[in-house]
């Protein structure tokens, strides 16, 4: 509507509304229903978080070592061979599970590599250690840890694959970290929940 002399609103013609990115002849009807059942056309939430954004580092600890063995790139988080260095997340969890996707490095030229692992409930160089074994190099798989308790269970690719305990001495709640061990491999779809 346009203003004329004296108040009163005077109706733009209909191609000058188009002119303007108007819409005309639209027509909205309910699609029919697929009759799935509501846990997999809209599951619950299960309390899941993501832990890396896919873009940068925001949510993870970084100084100068670990700018210097991990990278982002291509949604994915890089870590270089070289000198060892955990990369924590802000994070601290108690009874928690994790999900990792984690593809090794193929084998160099010094023979096998150290396995990725991760890092349950400690901070700076300490944590306990749990290997990702079995990690097929230059593959992803998928990784699950859960912790309740002091009792670990790591699955690939939903078979469990090893049962850990925590040291009496572990505290009961701390970060979660990634640690190659010195080798490359890459990370990706990184997950937490507490339990």
């Amino acid at each position: 509507m346009e203003p004329l002399p004296g108040g009163l609103l005077q109706r733009r013609p209909p191609a000058a509304r188009e002119r303007q990115g108007g819409f005309r002849n639209i027509r909205i009807r309910e699609l029919p229903s697929t009759t799935a059942p509501a846990d997999l056309s809209a599951p619950a939430d299960q309390g899941w978080r993501a832990l890396f954004t896919g873009l940068d580092l925001r949510g993870w600890k970084t100084n100068a070592a670990t700018a210097a063995n991990w990278r982002v790139g291509g949604e994915r988080l890089h870590r270089k061979g070289g000198a060892e260095g955990t990369l924590w997340n802000e994070g601290t969890f108690g009874d928690a599970e994790w999900i990792v996707d984690c593809k090794p490095a193929k084998p160099g030229e010094n023979g096998p590599q150290q396995p990725p692992a991760v890092r349950l409930r400690g901070a700076g160089p300490a944590g306990f250690k749990v290997e990702l074994g079995g990690a097929e190099p230059d593959r992803y798989q998928r990784f699950s840890i859960t912790l309740r308790g002091r009792g670990v269970i790591v699955r690939r690719d939903e078979q469990e694959i090893q049962r850990l305990e925590l040291p009496e001495a572990a505290p009961a709640r701390g970060g979660f970290g990634l640690d190659a061990l010195g080798t490359p491999a890459e990370f990706m779809n990184l997950y937490a929940r507490e339990l």
